[in-house]
């Protein structure tokens, strides 16, 4: 989604500012940019204990079962979530918990693919899974739960009046290792810019579009971006296209005005994250 950090209103206006609800024992922070998006930050989720150990999940109904740990994907109607599985605890006692949530969310009816605001649910001991494999994100809007060793579900509603809702199946993947923390992104013609990658790697967030576009059709600001398992991330909205190839600390791809109003044509990139 691209915002004018300029402009404030509710959630799904463009560079609206929304607080997340504070949850005991985890910070939380205020979303800067994008309408809805949510910052629950805090380390990645520690795995202490070898999957051999691993409890086993013991559904209402079917045959228990270990759940694959590691990083889990979906996508409905073009809106992508993720998360890591991993076990916290100690090693005589570990139990399931789910970290690093990220989803893409239609900021209204009817839904439009590159019309989006984020959730990131991100905290230190991450979210427990229950002994029947059910998630604990009701508070933050969320139901669903694990139905098998590479299955899961989560379900959340939408816009105004909860307008719509989406239902991910999510099945176990391997994600392209992408560090979070602050990135520079310089275009071929010379302009730089910094950005973020959070979300252990699954969202870049604040990336600032070119001059460039601003001169030729208006379009300013900046967009938010999901990163896939593959690495890429990609938006293509009326005026503007981009598309990103991540790496673990590098990456590559191109901005342009979507064909409206400019005939420059893709203004070349290549980011790099920065030292800590």
């Amino acid at each position: 989604m691209v915002h004018d950090r300029l402009k404030t209103g509710g959630c799904g206006h463009r560079g609206a500012l929304r607080p997340w609800p504070r949850a005991a024992g985890r910070r939380a922070r205020r979303a800067v940019g994008l309408g809805c998006a949510v910052a629950l930050v805090g380390p990645a989720l520690a795995i202490s204990a070898p999957a051999a150990s691993a409890p086993t999940i013991a559904p209402a109904h079917g045959q228990p079962f270990r759940p694959t740990l590691g990083d889990w994907e979906g996508t409905v109607n073009g809106f992508p979530v993720s998360f890591e599985l991993g076990l916290t605890g100690s090693a005589t006692t570990p139990h399931y918990a789910v970290n690093a949530i990220v989803a893409l969310i239609p900021s209204g009816c009817p839904a439009v693919a590159y019309d989006y605001s984020e959730a990131v649910i991100d905290s230190q001991n991450g979210s427990p899974v229950g002994t029947k494999g059910q998630l604990s994100l009701t508070k933050f809007g969320y139901t669903g739960g694990f139905t098998g060793a590479r299955t899961a579900t989560l379900s959340t509603h939408y816009g105004a009046h909860r307008c719509g809702q989406l239902n991910w199946t999510l099945h176990p993947a391997h994600r392209t290792a992408v560090q979070s923390g602050t990135w520079r992104l310089t275009f071929a013609n010379g302009e730089s810019s910094r950005f973020s990658v959070i979300g252990t790697g699954r969202l870049a967030t604040g990336i600032s579009l070119p001059r460039a576009l601003a001169t030729c059709n208006g379009t300013r600001g900046t967009i938010d971006l999901f990163i896939t398992a593959a690495g890429r991330a990609a938006t293509a909205r009326p005026t503007v296209r981009a598309s990103f190839k991540f790496t673990r600390t590098k990456a590559t791809g191109h901005i342009d005005a979507g064909g409206k109003g400019c005939s420059a044509g893709s203004l070349a990139f290549t980011a790099k994250r920065l030292s800590s």
